[in-house]
């Protein structure tokens, strides 16, 4: 069968609606994409597929203590000014609450008030957040999902040793596709409810622990059928671990193309750099740029003002973690930019 891209899909999405959807799949419910790409697309989604969807996010996320929690903040990112730091309650349960985020501390302030032991938001938000050092000794469950998690997050978590942490992929247009196992550690891919592929540059199926194209057929989703639906993004294929959950899962999920980079030989690698050796170098926030195959900007935020760094700071991290034929050039800036939807792209290709 042919692939659906998801650069047609978000082109002219219209053309990928039903003409007639079954009264037996529900209700036909509108849905709109983060706009991170460029521009929102509206989504058809029956109410078949909402309970279908929701069956797997229970199951992925089983064993994660979601269920035993004492209170819940959800994190949203928003580009509007008026909204930055505003907080509503949620009617749905006792002590939820949504903030809405681009800067950390209106919502460490509102779980040291609240003290809710579960905060979802996006991996980025999540480093800024604990990169401060708040006194979070009550927080226990840190759900995130968006964006590829940072080695960062993975080191500043270590720090709250009884909060876990569960990670989920997923796409407006699919659903959830994989989950983190709180028993393997691998993700768990939703195939009860969509057809998961690892597909390499020939179209074949990658072995364990090579990394392929994400491809996905939703299986319930009447209204707006995409067979073999490309995401764009890349994922390392998991051996099968015996684990109950499932024997079918990645090991990590890498990200777009985009996120990928290639070395003066022409292999492609995902961009990894110690975080420790980021931190020693007095930054709090940063992100790769690769400008060619023998450049790479390390833009970074300082953690303090008297912070500047030199072409010698930077360079014994990318000859260390690329190659040293690529020249490093450190870029010293306020902030990091956020897509449109707020989301952080850690490493970024433009080649």
């Amino acid at each position: 069968m042919p692939f659906t891209l998801q650069a047609a899909v978000k082109s002219n999405t219209s053309a990928f609606y039903s003409s007639y959807v079954p009264p037996s799949e529900g209700l036909v419910i509108d849905k709109f994409t983060s706009g991170s790409t460029g521009m929102a697309a509206k989504i058809k989604k029956t109410k078949v597929h909402f309970s279908m969807n929701a069956d797997e996010n229970a199951r992925l996320r089983q064993g994660w203590g979601f269920d035993r929690q004492t209170g819940f903040i959800r994190a949203l990112s928003s580009p509007k000014e008026g909204l930055q730091g505003k907080v509503r309650r949620n009617e749905e349960s006792a002590n939820s609450w949504t903030i809405y985020f681009r800067e950390p501390r209106p919502t460490i302030e509102l779980l040291c008030r609240t003290r809710c032991s579960h905060i979802s938001l996006f991996p980025s938000q999540a480093v800024s957040i604990l990169e401060l050092r708040p006194p979070l000794d009550f927080l226990r469950l840190i759900s995130t999902v968006g964006e590829v998690v940072p080695p960062e997050l993975t080191r500043l978590i270590a720090g709250l040793p009884d909060c876990a942490h569960y990670d989920s992929y997923g796409s407006v247009e699919t659903g959830i596709v994989a989950g983190k196992c709180n028993d393997c550690g691998n993700y768990h891919v939703a195939d009860r409810h969509l057809i998961v592929e690892i597909l390499d540059e020939n179209n074949k199926q990658v072995m364990p622990g090579s990394m392929g194209r994400v491809v996905v057929t939703p299986l319930y989703n009447l209204a707006m059928p995409l067979l073999r639906y490309e995401l764009g993004d890349f994922a390392e294929m998991g051996a099968d671990t015996g684990c109950r959950k499932s024997g079918y899962s990645f090991i990590r999920i890498v990200g777009r193309e985009k996120n990928l980079f290639r070395l003066p030989d022409g292999s492609r690698i995902v961009p990894m750099v110690d975080a420790d050796d980021v931190v020693a170098l007095g930054v709090r926030e940063y992100k790769l740029l690769q400008r060619s195959r023998l450049e790479i900007d390390f833009i970074y935020v300082p953690l303090s003002p008297e912070v500047v760094l030199s072409d010698a700071d930077i360079q014994p991290l990318i000859t260390q973690n690329f190659s040293p034929l690529i020249k490093a050039t450190p870029v010293r800036v306020t902030a990091i930019p956020r897509s449109a939807s707020g989301k952080f792209l850690m490493h970024e290709s433009l080649l």
